[in-house]
This record gives C-alpha cells, structure tokens and sequence, in this order.
C-alpha cells in the first residue's frame, strides 16, 4: 500500500467518523429541542391566572386539566385579581408546583394570598391540576382571612386599652372631685 492510498483510506475514515458525530449530534440537539418545546410550567400558570384575572374563563379552560375542568366556574375562583406573581418552581417528571402569590384589588379589604399552583403533565403538556390549586387558593383565603381578623382584634384591643386609661384617668379625677367637694382640695 502506498503512502497516498493510506493517507486516503484514513481521510475517509476520519470523514466517516466525523459524519457519523455530526448525525449523533444532530439527533441530540433534535431530541433536546422536543424535550423542551413544551411551555414551562410556570408559564402555564402564569397565562392561567392571566386568563382567570381578564375572566376569561374559555382561555383558562385551556390551561386546566382534562379531569378538573369540570370545576372551572367564575364563582370558583378569586375576583378582582390585582397582581399575581410567580416564584419558585418543584417539578418531577409527572407534577409541578409553582410558587403563587397574589393581591386582590378589593377597596375596603384588599387580601394577600399565598399558595401552590399544581400542575400535572398531560399529554407532555404542562396542565393546571384545578382541585388541588382551589384548595391551595381556600387555605390560603381562610389564613389572610384570619391574619385580618387578628389584626382588627388587635387594634380593637389597642383601642379599648386606650380608652379605658383615658376612662381611669376620668374616674379617678371625678372620684377626687367628689371627695374633695366644694372645699380644700386634699
């Protein structure tokens, strides 16, 4: 074998092999791309609660799993969203929680809210599981609800205990006037 035929058949070798990690390669970078061509879930539940804050109940529906779109009904869910933001995001290979808070726009007692947005994965697609996000969003009204509840106990509290000193202070100069009477002052 001559020296330009060995140099040849290792030219087409390399090339060979060089073919071959480009189609390797290729066929990673497609399969990646799949895996990742689905909405992250905490985009799903951002254009969720989207939907739900413009009432747009037809586009939510979209974003809720098969099984509990059922449950979807305006009643059902918070009014008068003002803000909603998203945080940390858990996921395993079937479920994801996102990290949800949000404010109501109610003028007399706007409420903070704090909660999970469940989601399971349907048909490779990130879903809103809605029965376990209702009850997250019921524990979570039902805590707001009692921490405005201990804060108006609170200043209820507060209040009282001013009045009742301005009430003491009041009785004590009214006893001292009444014992005093119309002469010396003791």
């Amino acid at each position: 074998m001559t020296m330009t035929e060995r140099s040849r058949r290792e030219l087409a070798a390399k090339r060979g092999a060089s073919v071959k990690e480009w189609i390797v390669s290729g066929l990673l970078l497609a399969a990646s791309v799949a895996c990742d061509s689905r909405p992250p879930a905490d985009e799903v539940a951002r254009g969720f609660w989207e939907a739900v804050r413009t009432e747009d109940l037809e586009t939510a529906k979209g974003y809720v799993s098969r099984d509990t779109q059922p449950l979807l009904r305006a009643s059902a869910l918070p009014s008068d969203l003002k803000s909603i933001l998203l945080g940390e995001v858990l996921k395993n290979e079937r479920a994801a929680i996102v990290r949800t808070s949000m404010s109501t726009a109610q003028d007399e007692a706007p409420m903070n809210l704090v909660f999970q947005t469940h989601l399971v994965l349907e048909d490779e697609l990130w879903k809103v599981d809605l029965e376990a996000t209702r009850e997250e969003v019921n524990r979570a009204t039902v805590a707001a609800g009692m921490q405005m509840m201990s804060e108006i106990i609170g200043e209820g509290i507060h209040e009282l205990g001013e009045a009742l000193e301005r009430g003491a202070g009041e009785l004590e100069e009214a006893i001292r006037d009444a014992l005093e009477g119309p002469g010396e002052r003791i």
